[in-house]
């Protein structure tokens, strides 16, 4: 289920920019895919590996010009951690208010 989440997050995303716009669920999966390879690599937030690999897959396999396909990166990781923040966040609090005595 995260995972859907995730690449509908992505496909919502490449609706933001006119290079990737079309572009459907199934080019998500693709990115989400490769992008998750970079998000395994050991660095902080896994910001360099993520966005390489997610702008590198939409370049070579979809003909996104770099500067947009990291662009389109650059927002994806944003719009994720928001939707992350904004859903897991009041969860977090609810279970924290469960547990309260």
């Amino acid at each position: 289920l995260l995972n859907l989440g995730y690449a509908l997050i992505i496909y919502a995303a490449f609706s933001c920019f006119a290079e990737t716009a079309g572009l459907g669920l199934g080019a998500a999966v693709v990115i989400m895919t490769l992008s998750s390879i970079g998000v395994i690599i050991p660095t902080p937030a896994s910001a360099g590996p993520y966005h390489f690999f997610f702008s590198q897959g939409l370049h070579q396999l979809y003909g996104v010009p770099e500067p947009a396909a990291l662009a389109c990166a650059t927002a994806t990781h944003a719009l994720a951690t928001l939707f992350y923040l904004g859903v897991g966040g009041p969860a977090l609090w609810v279970q924290w208010q469960r547990r309260r005595p």
